[in-house]
């Protein structure tokens, strides 16, 4: 089994696992309508206790190797979450990620998610990765389309931030 680091950096970012300190910003940041509006688990009232919660939970699925979370830092300032989840060591990856509006439009997505790709190539795991985004979010889509995702399916998905299922494109990553 290959290990993540628990430290990745490309050109521009540094990509870190959180800790307790970071929830105050990831609190600050998800409660914006325009994360927890096109992200679907996370309601617009999130207290700083289930944030907590979701850390010291994603330390956990780190060791049970189902959960590789990171803070997307650019400049020393953290603009964003990613990472990679799956319910059990047989299933994919899933690819997830939001980013603070002030860091959109500067390839930070697509380079986050590139440094989680390729460590994941190299991983001896099922050889495909699933993400997806909402319809009316196409700026998300065009992050997994630079990746190589290709749309699979849709389906409504029940998103806690508008209170109401919205169309979601599915889509997958195959190895090379």
């Amino acid at each position: 089994m290959i290990i993540m680091p628990d430290l990745l950096k490309t050109a521009r970012l540094l990509l870190r696992k959180p800790v307790v300190a970071d929830v105050n910003w990831i609190a600050d940041s998800v409660r914006m309508p325009e994360i927890y509006e096109n992200v679907a688990a996370i309601p617009p009232e999130i207290s700083h206790d289930e944030i907590e919660t979701f850390v010291r939970e994603k330390e956990e699925g780190r060791q049970a190797d189902t959960d590789y979370v990171f803070v997307v830092e650019k400049d020393d300032q953290s603009v964003g979450l990613i990472g990679l989840h799956r319910t059990s060591r047989s299933d994919p990856f899933e690819l997830g990620y939001w980013f603070r509006p002030e860091a959109w439009g500067e390839g930070i997505a697509t380079e986050a998610a590139k440094a989680l790709i390729d460590w994941w190539k190299d991983y001896k795991a099922p050889r495909f990765m699933i993400s997806g985004h909402f319809s009316d979010n196409p700026a998300s889509g065009k992050v997994l389309q630079k990746l190589g995702f290709l749309p699979c399916w849709r389906s409504d998905v029940f998103c806690k931030g508008r209170g109401e299922p919205v169309d979601h494109v599915y889509m997958s990553l195959m190895a090379e």
